[in-house]
């Protein structure tokens, strides 16, 4: 008996894979359905951030026409090499909103081991791996403002700038103070905040 069930461990056949079916597009209609569902979507986030504005921080759309494309902005957080900058920021949403994060990048230069020197993307595990539909943009600007205070070097340690953040902190503070007189400074707090209140 042990030696058919030997056998039967050898000739039974295996499970055959799943069928992988081909996902059907999306009929104008369902893509129409969804534009208009995330267009609603941010239209309520604006209007709660009108409401409850967060606080150093402010946001909306750059066209009243077009609520897919916003401006943003930060002041750099007291007590870090930030503070006393305006830092703006491109926001775009994607149809498939909330349910995929915005893209949002830096259009101030900043030194700052979690946004990349070159095109300002924000490597931030909110707006990718850990994205939840859940939290509002004014809610988004302040997990930003936050990390701006607490950056994550760990992230990508081979970086330049993860290096000198986790080796020479005085060093890092005193070229992220140079960036920031240099090209966050132009704006006063006043000015370059009212400048995104759209009525």
């Amino acid at each position: 008996m042990a030696i058919f069930s030997f056998l039967y461990s050898f000739t039974k056949p295996k499970p055959l894979p799943p069928i992988k079916r081909p996902i059907p597009p999306c009929s104008k209609d369902e893509v129409l359905k969804r534009r208009e569902f995330a267009k609603s979507r941010i239209i309520n986030e604006f209007v709660h951030s009108k409401k409850d504005p967060p606080f150093h921080c402010s946001c909306g759309p750059i066209n009243q026409d077009d609520y897919f494309n916003w401006t943003g902005a930060i002041i750099g957080p007291s007590e870090t090499p930030y503070e006393g900058g305006v830092f703006f920021l491109s926001i775009k949403f994607t149809e498939q909103h909330p349910f995929r994060p915005p893209i949002i990048k830096f259009q101030t230069k900043i030194y700052h081991p979690n946004v990349d020197q070159e095109d300002g993307t924000i490597h931030l595990d909110l707006l990718g791996s850990y994205w939840s539909p859940a939290p509002e943009i004014h809610k988004l600007l302040l997990s930003i403002c936050s990390f701006l205070s607490d950056p994550n070097p760990d992230e990508d340690p081979s970086k330049p700038i993860s290096n000198l953040y986790k080796n020479d902190r005085k060093m890092y503070d005193k070229v992220a103070r140079m960036w920031t007189l240099k090209y966050a400074m132009s704006w006063s707090f006043a000015g370059g905040l009212d400048i995104l209140r759209i009525t």
